[in-house]
């Protein structure tokens, strides 16, 4: 694994005019953000970013308060710069234990500026440097690179249409399942360095340590699964279930995941990444209905 700083570079250098918004989309990381786009949306364009950058909401968000962060960001990739060697130690720890049989040595992360606060895909990580958790806690960039970086492997093992190839009941069901395997699994694969050290004060994280509140989550994502198998929805509706703010496929994902680590064991964890996500549920789902 290595982190190219050359995408945040040269679109710091185009808000200085030293570069082309052409040459920005022409960069690899920028194609990347692009291909995500195209894969679980409806595209981007050149006009979406010129008009995020005007304060206009775009599909190329995260551009909130961008210019008043500014010495913040460039602070942030000092202190990238400064611990990158231990932390790319960290990563590679975390996935010779958790997925030894793949590699990330071909994979880049490119820390840049705008869009999600990360995404994983086509061996490339990218990271939105505009982030407000980043900025505030540097220490979280590091754990979103192991997140984003278990999509990238994901995507290796598993196929994940693009979003506008799910049209039925149950290829939204089935769609369903690989986000609560991929994105479980993600929050799951940086918890217990999160744990060693105490940083646990992301808002997943929060949910996963408050019983209370998981098991609200574990009830939404039942009556979720049981809708999706009784009900017809519309496509906006889909994607909020899968998608939306409470994040269940994030945190009852991960949750599952703890659950099969406590009865089965860690094997039983690293083994469950390589059955296919309708399987995955259908082997473990009756964990979610005992603490």
């Amino acid at each position: 694994m290595k982190i190219s700083f050359s995408g945040a570079d040269l679109f710091l250098s185009y808000l200085q005019g030293e570069a082309t918004l052409d040459e920005v989309i022409d960069h690899e990381a920028y194609r990347v953000v692009f291909s995500h786009r195209d894969h679980y949306g409806n595209g981007l364009t050149k006009k979406d970013i010129e008009n995020a950058l005007k304060g206009e909401s775009t599909p190329f968000y995260g551009l909130k308060n961008l210019n008043e962060n500014l010495p913040r960001i460039k602070n942030l990739i000092n202190t990238i710069k400064k611990n990158e060697s231990e932390w790319i130690k960290d990563v590679s720890k975390v996935f010779s234990s958790l997925l030894p049989e793949e590699h990330i040595t071909n994979i880049t992360v490119y820390p840049i500026i705008g869009y999600d606060a990360g995404i994983g895909l086509h061996n490339a990580v990218c990271m939105n440097l505009n982030w407000e958790p980043y900025v505030n806690d540097p220490h979280e960039f590091l754990y979103f690179i192991i997140h984003e970086c278990f999509h990238v492997l994901y995507e290796r093992i598993h196929r994940i249409p693009p979003l506008k190839e799910v049209r039925t009941p149950s290829g939204w069901l089935s769609y369903f399942n690989i986000f609560v395997q991929n994105e479980g699994y993600a929050v799951y694969a940086p918890l217990h360095l999160r744990e060693e050290r105490n940083h646990l004060k992301d808002r997943d994280y929060v949910v996963l340590f408050d019983e209370r509140r998981i098991e609200e989550h574990i009830k939404g994502f039942l009556e979720t699964l049981e809708f999706f198998e009784q009900t017809q929805l519309t496509f906006d509706e889909y994607c909020h279930y899968i998608f939306g703010p409470m994040r269940l496929t994030y945190r009852v994902g991960c949750e599952l995941v703890r659950r099969i680590e406590r009865s089965y064991g860690f094997e039983a964890v690293k083994r469950g990444i390589y059955l296919d996500a309708d399987q995955f549920l259908s082997t473990y789902h009756h964990l979610l209905t005992k603490k």
